[in-house]
């Protein structure tokens, strides 16, 4: 039995607490979680955010290529310079949405399709015309009930003519814009926040 004692098989007692262990556990997995986070945020674009520095720098190095592509072509220049003075007003004022409510129209002489309700939502760039918009909305609100009870309904079965009627109704608030605050192509786009037919 003394030899036992004297025999080093080169096995140590255990000396870490399975609490340690499970620390450690606990911890890897978190790194191994945040690192997966932060990576994937990377690659999507959103961690870390552009400073204004480095859209500066972004901004010149596409304003170097485009310079090189006016060369090329002096017309692509001026369409560039016209998309360039558009993106920096969006970027000053972002577009905003003005609601013109829902729109009930009956059709007594149809009797395929009687009623059709709608919502409307315009989506102007600058702050005066959403005012203006909000100003004149009865007025728009009229003209787009009398425009709308002329309608062929049947028409507005199809997506070309739900197309045709957005452009329609954008006309329409333009001319009234025009009138009123002497704006041209006040309203940017158009949108069906519901469309009913019965």
């Amino acid at each position: 039995m003394a030899e036992k004692d004297k025999l080093d098989l080169g096995l140590e007692p255990e000396t870490e607490s399975p609490m340690k262990k499970m620390i450690l556990i606990i911890v890897g997995t978190m790194l191994v979680t945040l690192i997966l986070v932060f990576t994937t945020l990377y690659f999507m674009g959103i961690f870390p955010p552009k400073t204004e520095a480095a859209a500066a720098a972004e901004h010149a190095t596409e304003e170097e290529s485009g310079d090189e592509a006016a060369e090329e072509d002096p017309e692509d220049h001026k369409h560039d310079k016209k998309k360039h003075k558009k993106d920096e007003a969006e970027e000053a004022h972002p577009p905003s949405y003005e609601s013109l409510d829902s729109f009930t129209i009956t059709y007594k002489n149809n009797p395929e399709i009687r009623i059709v309700q709608l919502g409307v939502t315009v989506m102007v760039a600058d702050p005066a015309i959403a005012e203006a918009v909000k100003k004149h909305k009865p007025m728009i609100r009229n003209n787009l009930l009398l425009m709308l009870a002329a309608q062929d309904p049947v028409a507005l079965k199809s997506v070309e003519g739900k197309a045709a009627l957005q452009i329609r109704i954008k006309a329409e608030i333009d001319a009234i814009l025009k009138k009123q605050i002497k704006e041209k192509n006040a309203i940017e786009g158009v949108y069906f926040t519901s469309f009913i037919m019965q």
